[in-house]
């Protein structure tokens, strides 16, 4: 077919779908769902296509929210640009489209949308993906190493003091010039008191 018989037929497929009202594109993200911890990097991807053939896309975008309706764009969320990676252009024709999130809050945590806008301004959503980012609480991995050394040694400091206490109360101190009679708790008491003194 000649460049001029497929750009008739695009054209064609474009007269059609605009009287149809309807794009018929159909977007998938994948995965539906990541669970994560702070600190670490999530990709999710999306893909596009039609039953009624090449699609010819305008515009991508992301948007995040509780749902389809309450989703906001991307673009000026001044928390996340920083730290957002996005699929370029040329990767539209592959249908390969993508966000990386790296440094990863609890803030993140969201459903991730995305939207394809075809040349005609139809617009699909995709099924979204679910983000859960967890806090860094437990174990050594989850912990820089300065935090997870003083957390060591408030453990170990902690440890030592419990055990001294225990041993303090343990030991009796024994005095042979104290009286063992049967006033021996108060004797004892007064004349230790009295020779620490002296």
């Amino acid at each position: 077919m000649s460049t001029r018989n497929k750009i008739i037929s695009i054209i064609v497929m474009l007269l059609i779908r605009i009287c149809a009202g309807e794009s018929g594109v159909t977007v998938l993200q994948s995965p539906q769902s990541i669970d994560a911890t702070e600190g670490d990097s999530v990709t999710m991807n999306c893909t596009y296509g039609s039953s009624l053939g090449p699609v010819p896309v305008g515009q991508v975008s992301w948007s995040r929210g509780a749902s389809r309706e309450n989703a906001t764009e991307l673009e000026g969320d001044r928390q996340l640009m920083s730290r957002l990676e996005r699929s370029k252009p040329h990767h539209f024709a592959k249908r390969k489209i993508f966000i990386k999130i790296s440094d990863l809050r609890q803030y993140d945590s969201a459903t991730y949308y995305c939207t394809v806008k075809t040349m005609t301004g139809e617009r699909s959503v995709g099924n979204g993906t679910k983000l859960v980012v967890q806090r860094r609480i437990c174990g050594n991995e989850f912990l820089s190493p300065p935090v997870a050394g003083l957390l060591v040694g408030k453990c170990i400091l902690t440890v030592f003091l419990v055990l001294f206490g225990v041993v303090a109360c343990l030991v009796k101190p024994k005095n042979s010039d104290c009286d063992e009679g049967p006033n021996a708790k108060s004797t004892t008491s007064k004349f230790c008191v009295r020779g620490f003194g002296d």
